[in-house]
């Protein structure tokens, strides 16, 4: 350790392209992260408070997820039904270019959420574009959000949900759109551009379409492995499934997704699935930084593993609608 902040020190010091010893920790750190761990990183104690601030309930959103970036240098929008920002007019597909006049094209996509979120009834103003047309600026007033993170609408006379992340409020929220589908054969689940969320509002809404005894997900880590299995028969164990998916529905939906394809519930369709079977920590720091550290490796139901490789799908969303309309 000794040797590694002379060298540091000497660099800043000597070095004919000098790097600030601060530099030198922060690239050293990065890179020892990155080789053992693709989703290890160091926030930095601005970047950690802003986080906190984030999660706690004096601020505010837009009521809106945000996917990877794509190949154009934008982030993908996804608003939440009544939201700000669907009420604002952006829709999902959009492509977000700048907050506050700032473009996102260097920044991480947690970096840019920090940056929308913010004390309730503040303003921030989101550049966007939409496939076709020119880029378009609007003001949005932060408001506290809970917003709905289901919906239910027909695809060609099937009955559909779409859930756009698990929060605590979604297995609440499936149970009330299932009260109001009327009863069939087949229900339809859109988890596509479902990037996860809570892990743990992921299994309660996987236990609702499962009997009882079933694994849902394990979780193995350093101090050994811990299972989660239904206590009880799900509200609506014997409908036929049809889930909707694509390569960025993730993490804790990709649980949800694998407890049913593992208990031969469900048929994926779509594409296959990002494939983060993954859990993270959040670590303080003494610096007032903090360590995102992978902490655990999920597994579905007969060992399961979607890591890196995603879910499969047995046909494309084509196919899916073939089916259902036949």
């Amino acid at each position: 350790m000794m040797v590694f902040f002379q060298i540091a020190g000497l660099v800043e010091k000597h070095a004919i392209e000098p790097l600030p010893l601060s530099e030198s920790v922060r690239k050293s750190i990065d890179h020892i992260l990155g080789a053992i761990d693709p989703y290890a990183e160091y926030m930095p104690p601005d970047e950690y408070q802003r986080w906190i601030s984030a999660r706690k309930e004096n601020y505010a959103g837009v009521g809106m997820d945000l996917r990877e970036r794509d190949e154009q240098g934008g982030v993908i929008c996804i608003p939440y039904p009544e939201s700000p920002a669907a009420a604002a007019g952006i829709r999902e597909g959009d492509l977000l270019l700048e907050v506050d006049g700032e473009p996102v094209g260097d920044m991480e996509v947690r970096d840019i959420a920090l940056r929308i979120r913010g004390q309730s009834h503040t303003q921030v103003t989101l550049t966007f574009q939409r496939q076709g047309y020119a880029p378009e600026r609007v003001p949005i007033r932060r408001t506290p959000q809970r917003s709905r993170t289901v919906s239910l609408h027909n695809i060609e006379g099937t009955p559909a949900i779409r859930l756009f992340a698990f929060e605590a409020s979604t297995p609440s929220e499936i149970l009330e759109a299932l009260n109001r589908v009327l009863s069939g054969s087949v229900l339809l689940i859109d988890i596509s551009g479902n990037q996860g969320g809570d892990l743990y509002a992921a299994i309660d809404a996987a236990r609702m379409f499962l009997d009882e005894g079933q694994e849902i997900v394990t979780v193995e880590g350093r101090e050994g492995q811990r299972v989660w299995r239904t206590e009880a028969p799900g509200v609506l164990r014997d409908s036929g499934l049809r889930l909707l998916v694509d390569r960025n529905t993730a993490s804790a939906a990709e649980v949800f997704a694998a407890a049913l394809l593992g208990n031969d519930r469900a048929h994926l369709y779509g594409e296959p699935t990002y494939g983060k079977g993954l859990t993270q920590h959040v670590f303080s720091l003494t610096d007032g930084g903090a360590l995102v550290l992978t902490d655990g490796h999920l597994l579905g139901p007969s060992g399961l593993d979607w890591d890196r490789v995603g879910l499969p799908v047995i046909g494309s969303a084509d196919d899916l609608l073939s089916e259902i309309t036949e």
